[in-house]
This record gives C-alpha cells, structure tokens and sequence, in this order.
C-alpha cells in the first residue's frame, strides 16, 4: 500500500465476531497486536485481538511491527507516512492504552525493547542498531536483521550470514560477542521466550517455511507446524504457553495459535498481509 492515512485519533469499538475456537479452558489469553494489509482501501493497519472476549477492533492505519515493553507499559512500533504535514516515518512509542504516541527517531524499523525500557534494537533489513528509547545515542551494532531483544539480558536475536554460515545469531548489544544458534540458510523472525531460554523462528528447513523452537543453545529443536504453505511471524505468549504466528494454510492469511510442542493449533483471526509480510511483527500482552 502506499496512499497517505488520516491517522485514528481514538480507536473504534470491537466489530468482529467472537470466534468459539479462541475461548474456553487452556485457550490463550491476553491481547495480541497484529497488522492486516487492507487491499481494498490500500493500506496497513493496526488491529487488536482480545482473548477474553474473542473480539478483534481496528485501532490505527499504517502503524505496523509492534513490540512490546517487557513490563508491557509500551509500544514501540514502525510508522509509514507523514503525520501533520511533518515527515514522521520511522520508530514511535505509545503507552499501552495507546495514548501519548511520539516520535523516536526517523527512519529504521523492526524496533525492540531492552529488558529495563532504556534501550532499543533496529534494524535496516541489513544492520542491526542500538539507540537509547528517547532516540539519542544511535549506533550500528551487527550485520543482520530481525533483531529481537532478550527478555531477561543483554542478548539481542536476530538473522545474519557471516560469510556462508547463515542462521539466527545472539549479538551482545554492548560487546558484540556473538554467538551462532541455527545454521539454516532461511532461518530468520526469532522471537524470545518469556524466560529467555528458548526461541521461537521460521525456517525452508523441510521446504517451506514452518515455525520451531530451539534452545538458546541450539539444543532440543522442535519443529512446531507442518503444512505445505507459508508460516511465520512467531510470538510467544507473556505466559510461554502458547506461540502465535501467520498462516495462509486456509487459502488466505489468518492469525493461529499453538503450544510451544506443537499441540493444539486453532486458529484465531483472520489477517491478510502482503508478500512483504517477512518484516513485520505482532505484539502479545497480559
């Protein structure tokens, strides 16, 4: 998409029907972000699914890649267009009821919070960057892309190829000591455990990307789908019980939920995106 928004001042109330497959005991809970690519009025935008109530609202146009603060209080997420006249594309933060938006810094995507709120990660679709969260001290860190910021330290995942050897990386975002998880060519969209201990990926490892689970240490890989279509986009649960991620196993693309051993797929809404749908993102809280 690429027409210029009016941006939501207020999001408008739930609209969706309430999917039976999304509630009841040991379904997941918590609110999911999520960007839909509406084909029709061309353009990204920001939706919210609630758990509790099995509902889905509109709340933003052209805010995609969400993420999260690890006490939940913030969202820092990508802004495509100009707001006000005032060239505004790139890194925002709002608060958690979506209020107080500001600018970050422009330019740069795919942001990530460091475990205390401080920092943030970036990246370029070729480096990864570390600022401070009121946008001062930029610095390029790695070679690489999806960064994701551990939970629990200073380790921020991502994908990188050093050389040929291709796979999901842990960077230190002060040192820059580095060590290789995955060795899959495709490996990429690594996403942390609420624990720090395991990471969630897509990977072409069996021809087609699914989603897995590995340890940090590259140990104990669980490969979690199995469909001859396109997943990916993981995202864990604040509770570790459960993965969401994309799909278009239906014949389009819709928002499904798993355990982190592969039981209990249901799917939860549905979500179109576009062939670029490799860099965005979706956000859960409590």
């Amino acid at each position: 998409p690429t027409a210029s928004p009016s941006p939501s001042a207020t999001p408008p109330p739930p609209t969706a029907t309430p999917n039976p497959n999304a509630a009841g005991s040991g379904s997941p809970s918590g609110v999911l972000l999520y960007s839909v690519a509406n084909m029709s009025a061309g353009r990204w935008e920001l939706w919210e699914y609630n758990f509790g109530n099995a509902t889905a609202r509109k709340l933003f146009d052209w805010r995609t890649e969400v993420a999260y603060s690890v006490n939940y209080k913030q969202i820092a997420y990508y802004l495509w267009p100009p707001i006000g006249g005032v060239t505004g594309t790139g890194i925002w933060v709002m608060n958690a009821d979506y209020t107080g938006e500001h600018l970050v810094i422009l330019g740069g995507a795919y942001p990530s919070w460091s475990p205390d709120g401080s920092r943030l990660s970036a990246g370029d679709g070729r480096d990864v960057y570390i600022l401070n969260a009121d946008g001062s001290g930029l610095r390029r860190l790695v070679n690489g892309e999806y960064p994701a910021w551990s939970p629990k330290n200073n380790s921020i995942a991502h994908r990188a190829c050093n050389g040929g050897d291709c796979g999901i990386y842990l960077t230190d975002a002060d040192t820059g000591a580095q060590q290789r998880v995955t060795s899959g060519g495709s490996d990429g969209q690594p996403a942390w455990s609420p624990d720090g201990k395991r990471l969630a990926y897509i990977s072409k490892d069996d021809g087609n990307f699914e989603i897995y689970v590995v340890n940090t240490d590259g140990s104990n890989k669980v490969r979690l789908t199995e469909n001859l279509t396109s997943d990916g986009l993981p995202i864990w649960s604040p509770d570790g019980g459960w993965i969401a991620f994309r799909s278009d196993r239906e014949g389009k693309w819709a928002v499904y939920a798993v355990r982190p051993t592969g039981a209990n797929l249901r799917k939860v809404t549905d979500a179109d995106v576009l062939p670029v749908w490799f860099f965005e993102k979706m956000g859960w809280r409590r």
